[in-house]
C-alpha cells in the first residue's frame, strides 16, 4: 500500500493510495468477519461505523475487486490466477 496524496476537505481527510488486489481482499475479509461475528454495538465501538456503513464499505471493495476489466464479470480469480467458485455463505 502506498500513499500518493492526502488532502482535507471540510475537516475530512481523503487519501489517494495504491492498493494491491491482495490488500483489498484482506480488507474485504476483515469487514466480512466483523459483519458476521460482531454485534451492532461491537461494530460501532471497534470501528466507529455502523453495520450498514461497514456493509457499504465491503460492497465498494467487492465492486473494485470484481469489476476488474481483465476478468469475466462475476467470476473472481484465485490468487494463482485460476477461476474459482464464489462462496455466497462463508462458514465461520
Amino acid at each position: 500500500m502506498e500513499l500518493k496524496q492526502k488532502t482535507t476537505v471540510a475537516s475530512v481527510d481523503l487519501f489517494n493510495v495504491t492498493v494491491s488486489e491482495d490488500e483489498l481482499s484482506v480488507l474485504e475479509g476483515a469487514l466480512e468477519y466483523m459483519l458476521v461475528c460482531a454485534t451492532e454495538g461491537e461494530c460501532v465501538s471497534r470501528s466507529g461505523a455502523t453495520r450498514d456503513e461497514l456493509q457499504g464499505m465491503k460492497q465498494d471493495i467487492r465492486k473494485l475487486l470484481h469489476n476488474d476489466a481483465g476478468r469475466s464479470k462475476g467470476k473472481p480469480k484465485s490468487r494463482n490466477g485460476a477461476k474459482t467458485r464464489r462462496r455466497t455463505n462463508p462458514k465461520r
